[in-house]
């Protein structure tokens, strides 16, 4: 599911600032950025967002502010620089030159100073950053959790909607093998005019209609798929099962449809699909 969490945490020195952003995705997807020098707490941060986060594609930013973020220090090399003093007194001894090397001629050899980055104290910002992962992580579950609850109540109304199309198709399936023989026989007499018509091989092709027709194992099947669903859609790691239950009602409703013997079965089982891919549409999206 969407959501946005933000947390800034400041101790007078240092500012850690965090913030995660998450978008609808079948599996979890992190991805990790932080300002230089905090890529040590990469697999902690993962860490903490699988225990919590089981579906979406997750954006997290890591940045610092402070001393510790001026991670740099100027290196000077002190051999070097006794080498070049030392070269600076032989040339004036032995060619009897005036002055003496001075600072500012000293700073100006190449290659005598270096800027080196230092490596910040994982120890005393571990726990830092890991507190302010934490405060973001909590805001963004809770307006995952609000936007969850709300997918609830919209899926448990197509879910009711499923159950008054599934009485609906039951009502429209009972009485169609008599209505079937009824128009069978009619339609025979009209062809063969008025002749008696074989009874023993009317009874063979209306049985034979029946159970080609008959749905009744397909509406317990899809009952029991929306009662399982209605059972789990509140639990936690959830998303997955709902997607197969979901499946299995989907296949079910295609056997209705296969088996469709009426135009109100048709339309009733059309309208039936249609529910069952918005709720598949929506499944994906719960953790």
């Amino acid at each position: 599911m969407t959501g946005y969490g933000k947390s800034v945490l400041d101790n007078g020195d240092i500012s850690i600032k965090v913030e995660i952003k998450s978008v609808n995705s079948r599996y979890l997807d992190i991805n990790f950025k932080c300002t230089r020098g905090l890529s040590f707490i990469e697999e902690k941060v993962r860490a903490m967002l699988k225990d919590r986060i089981d579906r979406g594609k997750i954006d997290i930013y890591v940045g610092i502010r402070g001393d510790y973020a001026e991670s740099k220090a100027v290196k000077v090399d002190e051999k070097a620089a006794e080498s070049y003093i030392s070269a600076f007194k032989k040339l004036k001894d032995r060619f009897r030159l005036r002055g003496k090397p001075d600072l500012a001629t000293i700073a100006a050899i190449p290659g005598l100073f270096s800027l080196e980055e230092t490596e910040p104290d994982e120890t005393l910002l571990a726990p830092f950053i890991t507190s302010a992962v934490k405060s973001a992580i909590d805001n963004l579950m809770d307006m995952k959790e609000t936007e969850g609850r709300n997918l609830e109540k919209d899926m448990l109304v197509k879910i009711s909607s499923m159950k008054q199309i599934t009485s609906e198709i039951e009502t429209h399936s009972e009485g169609l093998t008599q209505e079937y023989s009824v128009k069978l026989k009619e339609r025979i007499k009209e062809l063969m005019d008025e002749a008696d018509v074989d009874e023993t091989r009317l009874a063979q092709e209306v049985a034979y209609f029946a159970d080609r027709s008959c749905i009744d194992e397909e509406i317990t099947r899809l009952r029991s798929h929306i009662s399982q669903f209605e059972e789990n859609i509140t639990k936690r790691t959830v998303g997955r099962k709902l997607d197969f239950i979901i499946q299995e009602m989907n296949r079910e409703s295609n056997t209705i449809a296969s088996k469709s013997a009426s135009i109100e079965l048709t339309n009733s089982s059309i309208e039936l699909k249609n529910i069952i891919e918005k709720l598949r549409e929506q499944a994906q999206n719960i953790e």
